[in-house]
């Protein structure tokens, strides 16, 4: 008995849907296993031929996709390791010279404040002497020698004029001012009453650290140079005598001397 076209046709497709099905199974398989060469070959042989040509690029793609190696990774923490040491000290170069700089600038300011309070103390000086219980009485400005000037082992001691009295207290506005250097530090010594009282105390202040000398010079009325004052004479006026200048050298650590001269106001003196 013959078959209609129709029958034919669907009998066809049937049979190519079960061929495509086993197909479908058979590399299905395959892929599950594409790593073993034997299974391959049988899928192959299985009428797969057209799937079993992609082993060897499924083979290839799944070694390319493979993490890193042991011998990679030590040689990524090297990189990194000397990456990081490298910033690091030039990080730290950066900061101590930061230090460094700020630390200087410390130094300059202090250095600067010193100079002008010297400077104000100086350019104020008045010829007013003092009185005390031990000498008697002590001249208007007295300085020069090593640390042996006045009885308060002061290098440069005078009274000045212009201490400023906000509160508005009962005091005069004349002040009884030293300097002198002590273990590396210039101190400013000042006194609460001008005719000082036995056993009176100064109120030091430090005005600079690391120095290691004051050199002090008077310049008189003659233009000359002078390294002790007041001069020597048996005359009591020269006690109020003050010089027309001073010069003030102070040598600091890392510095060296730096020298500094006030002129003394109502003498002619001018500063430089």
């Amino acid at each position: 008995m013959s078959k209609s076209p129709s029958e034919h046709n669907l009998n066809i497709v049937h049979l190519a849907y079960e061929r495509h099905a086993l197909l479908s199974n058979a590399c299905v398989v395959y892929y599950a296993a594409r790593s073993t060469p034997s299974l391959a070959s049988r899928l192959q042989a299985a009428n797969c031929s057209s799937y079993a040509r992609l082993a060897p690029k499924l083979t290839s793609a799944n070694k390319t996709q493979r993490g890193f190696t042991l011998i990679e990774l030590m040689i990524a923490l090297a990189i990194f390791a000397v990456l990081s040491a490298m910033t690091y000290g030039g990080l730290r170069a950066v900061l101590n010279a930061r230090n460094h700089s700020d630390q200087q600038a410390e130094r300059l300011t202090a250095l600067q404040t010193a100079l002008v309070i010297m400077g104000r103390d100086i350019e104020q000086a008045t010829p007013r002497s003092i009185r005390d219980v031990g000498s008697g009485g002590q001249p208007a400005m007295m300085g020069g020698g090593n640390n042996t000037a006045s009885l308060t082992g002061a290098m440069l001691e005078f009274t000045r004029t212009g201490w400023r009295n906000p509160a508005g207290r009962a005091r005069s506005n004349l002040q009884r001012v030293a300097y002198t250097v002590q273990n590396k530090q210039l101190l400013r010594m000042t006194w609460t009453a001008l005719d000082q009282a036995p056993n009176q105390l100064p109120q030091t202040t430090v005005l600079l650290d690391k120095v290691n000398g004051l050199e002090i010079r008077f310049l008189d009325q003659q233009m000359r140079w002078q390294l002790l004052w007041p001069l020597a004479t048996t005359d009591t006026a020269a006690q109020v005598i003050l010089p027309r200048a001073v010069e003030i050298s102070i040598d600091v650590e890392g510095w060296g001397r730096i020298p500094r001269l006030f002129g003394v106001a109502g003498t002619g003196g001018k500063a430089g």
